[in-house]
């Protein structure tokens, strides 16, 4: 039985150094009858937002094992 869902969207930034460094933001407790349509249709209003450009998008789910 799926429990919950979250999603990453993962990005590079470049540090002081001037290094690009791969990070994520995370978005929890999504609906967990989202498709990954509206996955990806969620990191593009946060790209917008955050301008970032997300190069990776993936989602995580959690299922109950009895």
């Amino acid at each position: 039985m799926l429990k919950n869902m979250s999603a990453k969207f993962y990005f590079f930034e470049a540090d002081e150094t001037g290094d690009e460094k791969l990070r994520f933001r995370s978005v929890r407790n999504l609906d967990i009858t989202s498709t990954d349509a509206a996955i990806n249709t969620l990191a593009d209003i946060y790209s917008n937002l955050a301008n970032d450009e997300y190069t990776i998008v993936e989602k995580e789910q959690t299922y109950v094992i009895n």
